[in-house]
C-alpha cells in the first residue's frame, strides 16, 4: 500500500529555516499550511528518493545520562519479555454499524492505498479497522483483540505503508489491574497489518505521538503513560528501542511535538491527567516544556519549564497567532486554553471555552487563512472560529451534544470540505462542519 495523503512540502519562510512539512495522515489538508515548523503523523513520501516526513500527531525531573546509549527494552507485564502477538477478530465478530461500541480513541490515513481516508477505531474491548467504501461509508473489515486507549498511524520502517501503534491499557492480574505492552502492527502488501512482535513498555498508555526526534529521518516515538513518559528511538527498520529517559510528569494524558524554540529539531509539551488527592478526586498539574538537546549523542530531553495547570487530556501545536511559530492549545478538564509563544516561553491567553475537553485538533476548517479549533468532550462537540490575527478571538458553535471521547478533522467523504468525525460510548458519527 502507498500513502497518498502526506505529501512533504519545503517551506522556506523569511527568516525561518526549512523545515518538513505534512498533513496528518487523515487530516484536513489545509492544516498542514498552517502548521508552520511543525509536521504531523507519519506521513509518506510520494517518491521513495523523498525524504521522509519528521513527524508523526497526539496525552520527571531532567533526564539524566543524556549521553548513555538507549537500553533495551523493559519487560512486558509477565516479566518474560515477549510480546503477545495481536489476536485477529474473526469475521463474524465485526460490527455491522460502526454506530456500536464504545469509542476510546481514532486515528485516519489511507490504510488501503485507494486515495480515501480509512479509520482506526480503539473500543473498550477491541480495535477495528474500518474500511471507506467511498463518500464516507464506512465498514468494518478487520480487527484485533485488544485494549488499546491510543491509536496512532506511520510509516515506521520505511516501506511506505501505514504501521498501526497500539497504546494498550491494563488486564487485572490477581485482582490488580496490570499494563499491557504496546504493540507495532506493520502494514504488508495486501494491506492487512502483522504484529511486528515487539514489546514496548507495561505502563499503561494514555496517549502517544511520533516523530523524527535525532535527525535520522524516520519516526520515534513517545508514549505517555500513568508512570510517565516513554521515548523510543526508531533504527530506521521499524525497531523502537527505550531509550529510558527520565522525566518528572506521572499520570500522563496528553504529549505533544514541535519545534517550539525553532532550532530546527522536536521539542515535547505534555500534560497530567492530575495526582490522586482522595478516591475520585485529582488535582491539577502544571503543563511541563522539554527542548531537545542536540548536543546529546541520542537527542535527549531537558526540562524548559511549566506553566497553565490542569487535568490535561489532550494538547496540539500550530500558528494561531500568525508570526510563523508554534503556539500551545490544551484541552483540559477546567476547558480549552491558549498558550501564546512568545520566542523563549508560552505565555497563557483568555481562556477559549470552559466545557471539558478530552480531545481536539487544529484546522483551518472554514478555509479563511487561519487555524480553528475543533473540541470535544462530555458535553459535545464545539467548533472555535479563529478571528485570525496577531491576537486571536474565538466564536464557539456547537456541533453536538453527544458525549465524545475522540475528534478528527479529515475529508471523509471527498467533496474538497472538512468534516469532523467523533467518537464516544455511542460509536462513531460523522459530522458535517459548518462552512
Amino acid at each position: 500500500m502507498r500513502t497518498n495523503v502526506g505529501q512533504v512540502t519545503n517551506w522556506l519562510l523569511a527568516g525561518v529555516p526549512a523545515f518538513p512539512i505534512c498533513s496528518d495522515i487523515g487530516k484536513w489538508p489545509i492544516q498542514c499550511a498552517a502548521l508552520l515548523l511543525v509536521a504531523v503523523v507519519g506521513c509518506s513520501p510520494t517518491s521513495s528518493n523523498t525524504p521522509r516526513p519528521v513527524v508523526s500527531t497526539g496525552s520527571q525531573g531532567a533526564p539524566t545520562d543524556s549521553g548513555a546509549a538507549p537500553s533495551p527494552p523493559r519487560d512486558d507485564a509477565s516479566g518474560s519479555g515477549a510480546a503477545r502477538a495481536a489476536q485477529p477478530l474473526d469475521p463474524s465478530e465485526l460490527p455491522a454499524a460502526v454506530s456500536a461500541g464504545n469509542v476510546l480513541d481514532l486515528a485516519a490515513g489511507d490504510l488501503d492505498g485507494d486515495g480515501d481516508i480509512d479509520l482506526v477505531s480503539a473500543q473498550e474491548d477491541d480495535t477495528l479497522i474500518l474500511e471507506n467504501e467511498g463518500e464516507g461509508t464506512l465498514t468494518a473489515v478487520a480487527g484485533f483483540r485488544s485494549a488499546a486507549r491510543a491509536v496512532l498511524l506511520g510509516d515506521f520502517n520505511g516501506d511506505e505503508r501505514l504501521d498501526l501503534i497500539l497504546g494498550e491499557g491494563s488486564r487485572p492480574v490477581a485482582g490488580v489491574e496490570r499494563g499491557i505492552p504496546d504493540r507495532l502492527l506493520l502494514g504488508t502488501e495486501d494491506d492487512g497489518l502483522v504484529d511486528s512482535g515487539q514489546s514496548l513498555g507495561s505502563g499503561i498508555t494514555t496517549t502517544l505521538a511520533a516523530g523524527d526526534l535525532d535527525g535520522d529521518a524516520d519516526l520515534d516515538l513517545v508514549a505517555g503513560e500513568l508512570n510517565g513518559i516513554r521515548v523510543y528511538r526508531n533504527d530506521g527498520a521499524g525497531v523502537l528501542q527505550d531509550t529510558r529517559q527520565n522525566f518528572r510528569s506521572r499520570r500522563t494524558g496528553a504529549v505533544a511535538l514541535g519545534d517550539l524554540d525553532a532550532d530546527e529539531d522536536l521539542d515535547l509539551m505534555d500534560g497530567s491527567l492530575g495526582q490522586p488527592l482522595a478516591p475520585g478526586a485529582f488535582g491539577a498539574d502544571p503543563l511541563f516544556s522539554w527542548r531537545n538537546d542536540s548536543r546529546a549523542r541520542y537527542r535527549s530531553f531537558r526540562f524548559a519549564g511549566s506553566q497553565a495547570r490542569g487535568r490535561t487530556q489532550s494538547l496540539e501545536l500550530g500558528d494561531l497567532d500568525g508570526d510563523l511559530d508554534l503556539d500551545l492549545t490544551a484541552g483540559q478538564d477546567e476547558g480549552l486554553r491558549l498558550l501564546i509563544n512568545q520566542g523563549t516561553s508560552l505565555e497563557t491567553a483568555p481562556d477559549i471555552d470552559a466545557r471539558p475537553v478530552s480531545s481536539h485538533e487544529l484546522a483551518d476548517v472554514d478555509q479563511d487563512g487561519d487555524l480553528d479549533i475543533v473540541a470535544g468532550g462530555e458535553a459535545g462537540v464545539i467548533l472555535a472560529r479563529s478571528s485570525g490575527g496577531s491576537r486571536p478571538s474565538f466564536t464557539v458553535e456547537e456541533l453536538s451534544l453527544a458525549p465524545t471521547t475522540s475528534v478528527v478533522i479529515t475529508d471523509i467523504d471527498g467533496d474538497g470540505r472538512a468534516d469532523v468525525i467523533r467518537g464516544g460510548p455511542d460509536g462513531i458519527e460523522i459530522l458535517s462542519a459548518p462552512e
